[in-house]
């Protein structure tokens, strides 16, 4: 059905320092038929992201052979789709990063893969780049959403400690009319960087052309023009076909080509876009949001689609979560807390948390686990003894003594009501968050957020209103939130 071509080009930006091409691409016909595509980073923090690329192409294949081949066939469209979002991106991270001989940053790269399965297409992406479909009719269709956060060079990459949940997946049925699939990295885009679609006429030319001995030499030619306004390396594999109808050049509308494109719902924001790059203590956060939104019914279901984490949003408008697939009973709102703290896919081994039988241990968990993380100032690494990572132990943090425990303070952190008192049921508003000095990063406080006044003891009482901050200075500050007394220990 499908003929392949790809081809890559080294950007002038590489050949002026003479560095090596970082992309890779391959097209595989044998039990799977798949193209895929990796972009390394290329700077000198990614020295080896050539061989990091290369190497995401090859486990991408093995690892999703392997699944697909494993007996799988029976399951439908929505339950592979799950698959590929967390046990099959997760092995390809896993895998990936055991196939190296150093430290996974030097080998950062992204990761685009399409495969043919059961009559339907399968898109995975992680990173910059674009997967693009093409229709008879001329209409461009881009399935993977656009990601606001890749702009100034900045990416997701497989050598991300939490890669997994960085994977965008899309599922599309076959039919005849698609005429062309393409995959390319980055530095096709960013020749076009005036308007997010003027790239649509470049992978429009490519489909219009003649499938024929010389469709490479045309790829190779279109993205060395590519190449020479991006100044970036630039690759593209292609799957095309040929139509015995329809085949006029007037069927192309190529002034004012319809362009089609999957967004996030509603503009909501992707749980994991907000914690796959967060520390353990940021993550216990979303947990115990998504926990309160549960307790609370404040969880809006939509389809009977596995639970899986890649389908719940923020609504940053209400401070909502919102769940796409449905989170039927406790055991599944546990998979999915676990998820979140643990960094692991659901199906992996949480046996810490198979024994919890109630939200109130659930929260109990988490509390204990929270009490016991520490943040290292030398390196930015959490740890509950000492820094495993540079074995410096720093000066002990402020510290938040309340009606629920000690809790150690760091930069960002939302502070809840649990911090202050036991609670029960759902009722766990954030009480304020921690915040630095703008202009002065060496004055830290604390930002109420509590809608209610505090009320600071000392030689002079201070309250502190909703929205200001109560300065975290001198040795301890002892301050009343909701009534409760607070005990904050500086040094």
């Amino acid at each position: 059905m499908w003929k392949a071509f790809g081809a890559s080009v080294t950007g002038p930006s590489h050949v002026s320092k003479e560095v090596p091409n970082q992309d890779a691409f391959q097209s595989y016909d044998d039990h799977l038929k798949m193209i895929a595509i990796a972009d390394g980073h290329g700077d000198s923090k990614h020295k080896f992201s050539d061989i990091g690329a290369r190497k995401a192409v090859e486990v991408a294949h093995e690892v999703i052979e392997q699944f697909l081949n494993n007996g799988i066939k029976s399951i439908d469209s929505a339950q592979i789709k799950y698959l590929l979002e967390n046990d099959i991106a997760f092995e390809i991270k896993k895998q990936w990063k055991s196939s190296l001989f150093d430290d996974e940053k030097l080998f950062g790269c992204t990761l685009l893969v399409a495969f043919e399965f059961l009559n339907h297409l399968y898109f995975m992406q992680l990173g910059d780049g674009k997967i693009v479909v093409i229709y008879e009719n001329g209409d461009v269709y881009y399935p993977i959403p656009e990601d606001e956060r890749y702009v100034n060079n900045m990416t997701s990459s497989l050598s991300d400690q939490l890669a997994w949940m960085e994977f965008k997946v899309e599922v599309l049925p076959i039919t005849e009319s698609i005429k062309w699939v393409g995959l390319f990295t980055d530095g096709v885009e960013n020749a076009y960087p005036h308007n997010r679609f003027d790239d649509a006429f470049f992978y429009l030319d490519l489909a219009k052309a003649k499938v024929n001995d010389a469709y490479s030499d045309y790829l190779s030619t279109r993205l060395e023009l590519a190449s020479a306004y991006s100044k970036d390396d630039t690759t593209g594999v292609v799957w095309t076909r040929e139509f015995t109808g329809h085949q006029d050049d007037s069927e192309w509308n190529l002034d004012d080509p319809t362009i089609l494109f999957t967004s996030n719902p509603y503009g909501w924001r992707p749980l994991t876009q907000a914690i796959s790059g967060s520390k353990m203590y940021k993550r216990i956060e979303y947990a115990h949001k998504i926990i309160n939104c549960f307790d609370s019914d404040h969880l809006v279901h939509g389809n009977k689609n596995p639970v899986s984490i890649k389908q719940i949003f923020i609504d940053d408008d209400c401070g909502k979560m919102e769940c796409l697939s449905k989170i039927i009973n406790f055991k599944d709102l546990v998979r999915i807390v676990a998820t979140i703290v643990e960094g692991t896919p659901l199906t992996e081994d949480h046996s810490d948390y198979e024994n919890l039988d109630s939200i109130k241990s659930l929260r109990e968990k988490l509390i204990h686990t929270q009490r016991s993380i520490k943040l290292c100032y030398s390196c930015g690494e959490e740890y509950s003894d000492h820094c495993t990572s540079c074995g410096i132990q720093t000066e002990k943090a402020p510290c938040l003594h309340g009606g629920n425990g000690s809790f150690e303070l760091i930069y960002d952190q939302t502070i809840f009501l649990h911090h202050i008192m036991p609670i029960t049921g759902g009722y766990d508003p954030v009480v304020g968050v921690v915040v630095q000095h703008p202009k002065h990063p060496s004055v830290w406080g604390i930002k109420n957020l509590s809608g209610h006044l505090w009320y600071v003891e000392g030689t002079r009482a201070v309250t502190i209103e909703t929205g200001k901050v109560m300065v975290l200075s001198g040795d301890q500050i002892r301050v009343n939130i909701y009534g409760l007394p607070v005990n904050i220990q500086i040094k």
